[in-house]
């Protein structure tokens, strides 16, 4: 790897943070409430990422992303089309960008309707895959489509571009993603993360197997309410986790 993205995965893969609890005047049944303090909570650079725990506004025959094997083929078939990127040892391509790009071979059929019917999100803004070989990696960037405000109060949540991490094919735990100043995303396949807007990140492979993610970029719009609730869940979820393993550690 370069020099930037050595010294930046030196100085931040080993940093960490906690979850705070909700503050006694917020009900944590209230998905409005709670996730608007927890967006504010990502633009106060007070927590890293989410864990976005979609099984809870599913129905009980939901299929992780990752897990669902017509998605996998797909994937399969979209890796063939990645092409060199100028951020690092990376390949890539855009499947979405307003509309599904048509790639020979790759049919997005059962992707696109994976994220119509499970994703607590109304529109798709953008869709990009990024394959890592061993050894590869992505230098240290911020690629939101949207720069967001500081005030939860000021950013339009229906319509912002909310960049979420997908994990599609993993080399166990090796592949890191490195958020500045919160460290190592626990990335595994399957998982769908909301890191932090604000903060660079870079992915560095230190596995023996290559890494596919996708990168999404989506509104909230109609479904708003569902992923607030979604939010909620999956914040309750980060602080039953931390409360387990600090009991296990005590």
């Amino acid at each position: 790897m370069n020099n930037e993205t050595k010294e930046f995965y030196q100085a931040h893969k080993d940093k960490d943070f906690r979850y705070e609890p909700l503050p006694a005047d917020i009900d944590p049944k209230m998905g409005y409430a709670v996730g608007k303090w927890v967006i504010q909570q990502l633009l106060d650079n007070k927590i890293g990422w989410i864990d976005l725990d979609l099984k809870s506004v599913n129905p009980p025959d939901y299929e992780d992303f990752g897990f669902n094997f017509k998605i996998r083929l797909e994937t399969d078939k979209v890796v063939q089309h990645t092409k060199p990127l100028p951020i690092g040892d990376v390949k890539g391509v855009t499947v979405y960008n307003n509309k599904w790009h048509k790639l020979e071979g790759a049919d997005m059929t059962e992707t696109a309707q994976w994220w119509f019917d499970n994703s607590a999100c109304d529109t798709l803004v953008k869709v990009n895959y990024w394959r890592l070989e061993p050894n590869g990696y992505v230098q240290p960037h911020n690629f939101n489509l949207e720069e967001p405000t500081n005030n939860v109060d000021t950013l339009d949540l229906i319509a912002w571009p909310i960049p979420l991490m997908i994990c599609m094919e993993e080399p166990g735990l090796d592949c890191h993603t490195v958020v500045e100043d919160f460290g190592i995303v626990p990335s595994q396949l399957g998982k769908i993360f909301l890191i932090n807007p604000n903060k660079k990140r870079c992915i560095v492979n230190t596995g023996l197997t290559p890494s596919t993610r996708q990168f999404a970029y989506v509104r909230a719009g109609i479904q708003y309410q569902r992923f607030m609730d979604l939010l909620t869940r999956s914040y309750h979820r980060a602080l039953m986790i931390q409360e387990r393993n600090d009991n296990n550690q005590g």
